[in-house]
């Protein structure tokens, strides 16, 4: 009887074996199959991202009204970044299992407004008597009857982002890691960049005692301009999860983009006072990096 126990734990035993080495069988056979699904598959992805946008720009003003500044400015401004992408099924089995991906997006900025050019100048009333009139108060007030008045002048130009977009070709990798989760997208971007330029110019006269006397402006200075860029786009993520067919990562990338159209940018606004001209020169290279979410569609396993 014993020996009919012990023959029959045995049985069951092997038979839970047989079952469990089934049913994992059946399990790797599922993963194996979703996973050259998905492998052979073309995979739509949309990104989601913050980004810190620099760009260097030298700003130039002139006006009737006498007075000359320029300025340079290294420009940083946060911006909201939305991508999608489609990558191609996987191109060559082994290393890297390459796709390769057409990628298309939108920025919008965060703080769009700054002035690369704000410049004001005091020039005070002197007496005569304690050294005469400085030379450069009779260049910048020729209309005044020194050395009993002075005057004030500023220039002032402000800039504002608008929505860019881009659009690129690259490839991307998967890292050799146990899970081989991590991965690396190279592509050629293109960037385009819309921009809006205002500028003014004003002088306050003043009497010696500090009362104003007359105040001129110039001001509705503007223009528009398209930058357009060309550059390289790296980014490295890692999936963090799965919820049905859609698979979460998170990334950091980098852009780095020389203008194609670098030439000076100028704008101006004449009326009774005279005429303010200014001339804004961006250097031709923009850098932006930044983080965020990839969403993409894997299929069901």
């Amino acid at each position: 009887m014993r020996r009919q126990t012990r023959v029959s734990r045995a049985s069951g035993a092997v038979v839970l074996s047989a079952l469990a080495l089934g049913a994992s069988a059946a399990v790797a056979g599922a993963e194996s199959q979703a996973e050259e699904k998905e492998r052979t598959s073309w995979l739509p992805s949309l990104a989601l991202s913050f980004d810190v946008h620099h760009q260097s720009l030298d700003v130039s003003g002139t006006s009737d009204l006498g007075f000359s500044e320029k300025q340079s400015e290294n420009l940083l401004t946060s911006v909201f970044s939305v991508d999608g992408a489609i990558s191609t099924p996987v191109l060559a089995e082994g290393f890297g299992a390459p796709r390769l991906f057409v990628q298309a997006g939108v920025q919008a900025p965060l703080s769009d407004e700054t002035t690369p050019l704000k410049a004001v100048r005091s020039f005070p009333a002197v007496d005569p008597d304690t050294g005469g009139l400085p030379p450069e108060t009779v260049e910048s007030c020729p209309d005044l009857d020194a050395p009993k008045e002075a005057c004030d002048h500023s220039l002032e130009s402000k800039l504002t982002f608008n929505v860019s977009w881009s659009a690129g070709l690259g490839a991307e990798f998967t890292l050799p890691t146990p899970s081989r989760a991590l991965k690396i997208r190279t592509s050629v971007d293109y960037f385009g960049q819309s921009l809006d330029f205002d500028g003014d110019a004003e002088r306050l006269d003043r009497g010696g005692t500090g009362e104003e006397i007359e105040k001129l402006r110039i001001g509705g200075a503007s223009t528009s301009k398209t930058l357009h860029a060309l550059g390289p786009r790296v980014a490295f993520s890692g999936e963090v999860g799965r919820a049905g067919p859609l698979s979460f990562g998170v990334f950091a990338e980098i852009r780095l983009y020389w203008l194609l159209n670098d030439g000076d940018i100028n704008y101006s606004a004449t009326n009774t006072n005279g005429t303010a001209s200014f001339v804004a020169e961006p250097d031709p290279f923009v850098a932006q990096g930044g983080a965020g979410l990839r969403i993409t569609w894997v299929g069901s396993r």
